[in-house]
């Protein structure tokens, strides 16, 4: 990339303008109009060189998915302050909110066991999370809301025997 700047991710906000993310060595993120005009740049503490996902809900809205170390508290977190210390995974995942001015909203870890969020896109009416569950058993409703469909870690498995987990799509 230009002066040794890595990009990781690229999409487009509601507006069509583009979106950036990467690391010089610092993470960075930034929006640029079609004419090439930087609207946004930044450098948030929270972002991470880690960041896999990123979308926008209809008002612009940023969201973001990142990993972090899971005896990292995030405070002000609306779920899950803290990662989960019982799991063998030290960097576990972090979603943030940020205002379409870049201004941190929220962060929470969305964990439990070994479990691993894939994607998040933002809708009109919440934010949508896949992942995996791994060391997941019938009894795990960890991400399964009562009285859902799937309250219960069972049914829709990725993998065979002793590498079975269970897909969780969770809505914030």
């Amino acid at each position: 990339g230009p002066g040794g700047a890595i990009m990781q991710f690229i999409t487009f906000d509601s507006k069509g303008n583009i979106v950036v993310t990467g690391r010089d060595p610092a993470p960075f993120m930034l929006k640029i109009n079609l004419q090439g005009t930087v609207l946004l740049s930044l450098r948030p503490g929270l972002f991470s060189q880690n960041t896999t996902h990123i979308t926008f809900d209809k008002f612009d809205n940023i969201y973001y998915l990142t990993k972090m170390y899971k005896n990292n508290v995030l405070t002000g977190s609306p779920f899950q302050n803290t990662g989960d210390q019982s799991s063998i995974i030290n960097e576990q995942d972090v979603i943030t909110k940020l205002d379409k001015d870049g201004k941190h909203v929220w962060s929470t870890f969305y964990v439990k066991d070994q479990s691993y969020i894939r994607s998040i896109v933002a809708g009109d009416d919440g934010l949508y999370i896949y992942g995996e569950h791994m060391a997941s058993n019938a009894n795990s409703n960890y991400f399964g809301t009562s009285g859902s469909f799937q309250e219960y870690a069972t049914g829709v498995e990725t993998g065979p025997g002793n590498n079975a987990k269970n897909v969780f799509l969770s809505k914030f």
